[in-house]
């Protein structure tokens, strides 16, 4: 559920190792995308929560030692700068509390695929399905149930018009 870290060596920085987007609970299979729930739920979240600071439980840390020498701030910080997240003891020799994200968008990116600069996207493609939805009603009512002449009785018409006639 939330990524490894792993140090190749004693003096070498971390190195997260997290799983792919596919098992993840919004956009891991391909038949999401034709779904409007997909993108009411993404928009909803993305509006909701997009934006604020996340401030990880001691549960949800991950805790790594430097090497001897170093502090926290010092060995971690180029991983911090190049991944992201945030250090808690960033002074202290040993016990670096580290956690993945900075903010929800940070988390529900990485795990669902979900942006909050993608909300009005969202909308759209919402209002697109209804739209969509509502012309196809009127207009398979209309060719199936108001027009007197059938479609497919006029297309029998053409098509006994044009006989093929062999020599």
């Amino acid at each position: 559920m939330y990524p490894a870290m792993h140090a190749a060596h004693a003096n070498d920085p971390p190195v997260m190792v997290s799983s792919s987007r596919s098992s993840s609970l919004i956009g891991g299979n391909g038949c999401t995308r034709v779904s409007p729930f997909t993108y009411i739920i993404k928009g909803l979240l993305g509006q909701a929560v997009g934006g604020e600071a996340i401030r990880c439980a001691s549960t949800e840390l991950v805790s790594v030692n430097p090497p001897k020498g170093l502090t926290c701030g010092k060995y971690m910080g180029p991983f911090t700068e190049s991944a992201g997240g945030y250090l808690t003891n960033p002074e202290a020799a040993e016990g670096c509390q580290y956690c993945p994200y900075t903010t929800v968008d940070q988390y529900m990116y990485s795990r669902f695929n979900i942006k909050f600069s993608d909300h009005w996207r969202n909308l759209g493609i919402v209002f697109g399905f209804v739209a969509f939805n509502i012309i196809a009603i009127f207009w398979l009512t209309y060719f199936m149930r108001i027009r007197t002449v059938s479609v497919f009785a006029s297309l029998k018409q053409k098509f006994r018009g044009k006989s093929i006639h062999t020599a």
